[in-house]
């Protein structure tokens, strides 16, 4: 899938969470589109909306607790507090 493509099914895919949040399938697309289009930032929006609408196992926790430490400077308490904010 080319980057338009994808652009396209992203978008596609938010608007249709907006309308129905509680979608595990949605959440999941949200997800699975992120990865491939290896956007961290966007993969980071994709796990914190999902953890945020329903129970998530570990695979949504932890690759959500590692995005944060990624982009957190956890040698300050700011960033130790973002980081456990999760």
């Amino acid at each position: 899938m080319d980057e338009s493509s994808s652009l396209d099914a992203l978008a596609d895919t938010l608007t249709r969470l907006s309308a129905n949040s509680y979608s595990v399938d949605l959440h999941a697309q949200h997800i699975r589109l992120a990865k491939s289009m290896d956007d961290k930032d966007q993969l980071l929006v994709a796990l914190e909306m999902a953890a945020n609408y329903m129970a998530t196992p570990d695979t949504i926790w932890l690759p959500l607790i590692d995005a944060k430490t990624a982009v957190s400077d956890t040698n300050t308490p700011e960033g130790t507090l973002e980081v456990l904010g999760v």
